[in-house]
């Protein structure tokens, strides 16, 4: 053999490995040190328990209990479990550009905006199927939360509000390293991320 056809050989075997080698990402994610792999970790087991600083007892549940397939792209289910029973499942995965996309009434949309600054908005999901209006988020970044489990310092809120809707506001706000730590007026008790 020809020292061509040697160097023909292995670029075609170094080409055919790295394509055979690839799969298909869960988290769709390009590096670890992302702001949104930082405040949301996403992995199948991760929980959250949050409940009313008046009223230890009435607590809710966020759970990642699964993962779920949409459009080629592999979603997390995170269920959130209310103490009347009631549960809400969001199809979210990570996506480029330090963004959280949720998965709902058959389109994607831009859930969590970790790249927005301090007082930045933006817009996402709509209200319901067949609605036209979006919810807004502003996002507040800095802040400093007590909880339970002490102080969290570092931390962001996405503020939901659709302007033409009555009572339905609602916010989230996550902590570097533990995720979840408000939701509304509800406070982190306890939390358990697992590794994938």
């Amino acid at each position: 053999m020809n020292k061509k056809m040697i160097v023909l050989i292995l670029i075609i075997f170094i080409v055919l490995s790295n394509f055979l080698s690839c799969k298909k990402s869960s988290t769709n994610v390009l590096a670890d040190d992302k702001k949104s792999v930082r405040y949301v970790p996403i992995a199948v087991g991760n929980e959250w328990t949050l409940a009313s600083p008046n009223n230890p007892d009435w607590q809710e549940k966020f759970i990642i209990d699964s993962t779920k397939e949409y459009n080629t792209n592999i979603y997390y289910l995170l269920k959130l479990q209310f103490i009347s029973g009631f549960s809400l499942t969001y199809a979210i995965r990570y996506g480029e550009n330090d963004k959280i996309y949720i998965y709902k009434d058959g389109l994607e949309y831009v859930f969590w905006d970790f790249s927005k600054k301090d007082g930045e908005k933006y817009k996402s999901y709509k209200m319901g199927e067949g609605s036209e209006d979006y919810f807004e988020v502003t996002v507040s970044k800095n802040l400093t939360i007590t909880t339970e489990l002490g102080t969290i310092k570092n931390c962001i809120k996405f503020y939901f509000d659709a302007e033409k809707w009555a009572d339905d506001e609602h916010s989230y706000i996550f902590g570097p390293e533990i995720g979840l730590v408000k939701y509304n007026e509800l406070s982190l008790m306890s939390y358990k991320l697992n590794s994938e």
